[in-house]
């Protein structure tokens, strides 16, 4: 478990310059007070240095208070990290490219389909032949086509995915099955 303390000085450590000052501060602080722990008793500069180290505390709680940060973790089932094989990663990525293929052909071939339906509704002089009768069949079988491409696409994605996701409940390293041997067990 993580504590609180600890992330928030690694949060604000690593990018405050006013934490720099005041550890700065705190460790002038603690030279001063090794130097009257061994100072001896008739110190005349006794008295300067208390006063010195009292700024410096006053000094280092104004600092501290600049600095408080309010770190919530969430619960710890919530920051489980799920590592995965980046085969996985890789493989999905080129299901949603081919998947993004698919659909730009099905726009292409369904929009030559409707431009030739279109075209013949429209046009009055318009005569339709085998060989426009052919284009549009061709299209719409290619749409078609694309349109069973994406379906075979989702679905092997949907089996990467759920893959995934189904490994999710086994621990990563499962304690090991102790088996009772009858005969090793004493009564």
């Amino acid at each position: 478990m993580l504590d609180n303390d600890k992330v928030a000085q690694e949060i604000l450590g690593a990018h405050d310059p006013n934490v720099k000052k005041l550890r700065s501060d705190l460790a002038n602080l603690q030279k001063k007070i090794d130097d009257i722990q061994t100072a001896p008793a008739n110190n005349p500069q006794l008295e300067q240095q208390i006063q010195s180290l009292s700024q410096l505390v006053h000094q280092a709680l104004e600092s501290s208070e600049r600095l408080k940060v309010s770190v919530t973790l969430p619960p710890e089932k919530d920051m489980t990290v799920r590592l995965v094989t980046t085969h996985s990663i890789e493989r999905l990525e080129e299901y949603k490219a081919d998947e993004n293929i698919a659909y730009l052909l099905i726009g292409l071939f369904g929009g030559s389909s409707l431009g030739i339906i279109g075209n013949w509704a429209t046009s009055d002089d318009f005569a339709t032949t085998k060989v426009s009768i052919l284009l549009l069949l061709l299209m719409l079988a290619l749409a078609i086509g694309s349109i069973l491409w994406v379906y075979r696409i989702e679905r092997r994605a949907a089996k990467v995915r759920s893959k995934i996701l189904d490994d999710e409940n086994q621990p990563l390293n499962p304690p090991p099955a102790q088996s009772q041997d009858p005969s090793s067990t004493v009564s």
